[in-house]
């Protein structure tokens, strides 16, 4: 099953047909369709969503005393 670095088409092997195809674009399309499903199941099954807990705050470090209260942040994290 493995090109064994001979090339980078891959011969796709569905229902008695052989479509061979560039190996990086199989690959994009799995990533894809599994994204999408996860998506869809997340949604389906209705997981709470999480809020949002940074503020504008935490996303600037100017000096040695933002690096310090930013790392004190990141430690009282849950």
């Amino acid at each position: 099953m493995t090109l064994q670095l001979k090339g980078s088409i891959y011969p796709l092997h569905l229902f008695g047909y052989v479509i061979p195809g560039y190996a990086a674009m199989w690959a994009l399309i799995v990533n894809l369709v599994v994204s999408i499903a996860v998506s869809v199941l997340v949604r389906v099954l209705s997981f709470k969503r999480s809020e949002d807990r940074t503020r504008p705050e935490n996303y600037l470090v100017s000096s040695k005393a933002d690096s310090r209260a930013v790392r004190e942040i990141l430690v009282q994290s849950p």
